[in-house]
C-alpha cells in the first residue's frame, strides 16, 4: 500500500526487500513520513533479527543510513548498496 499527497510525495508505504547472499531472505518494513517502522526479518539468525528492529525502529532513513548503512559480515566482498 502506497500513500501519496497531492505534490506527490510518498506519505506511507509498505515495503518489502528480498536479500541476497544474507543469511535471512526478506525484510518488511513501513515508511511512514521518512520513518521506518514495523520492521520484520524473515529467515536467518533468531537472536540478531529479533535485535535488529529494536534498534532501528522509528529512526529515519537518513538515521539508518548514517548509522547502519554499509556494515556487513560476509568475508568476501560487500554488498553493492543503492539508494
Amino acid at each position: 500500500m502506497v500513500v501519496i499527497n497531492l505534490k506527490g510525495w510518498v506519505l506511507y508505504m509498505k515495503y518489502t526487500y528480498r536479500t541476497e547472499n544474507t543469511c535471512s531472505n526478506q525484510i518488511k518494513f513501513d515508511i511512514d513520513r521518512n520513518i521506518i517502522t514495523n520492521i520484520e526479518f524473515t529467515g536467518g539468525c533468531n537472536g540478531n533479527l529479533k535485535a535488529i528492529p529494536k534498534f532501528i525502529d522509528g529512526w529515519t532513513v537518513e538515521q539508518i543510513r548514517k548509522n547502519v548503512w554499509g556494515f556487513y559480515v560476509a568475508e568476501d566482498q560487500p554488498p553493492v548498496l543503492t539508494n
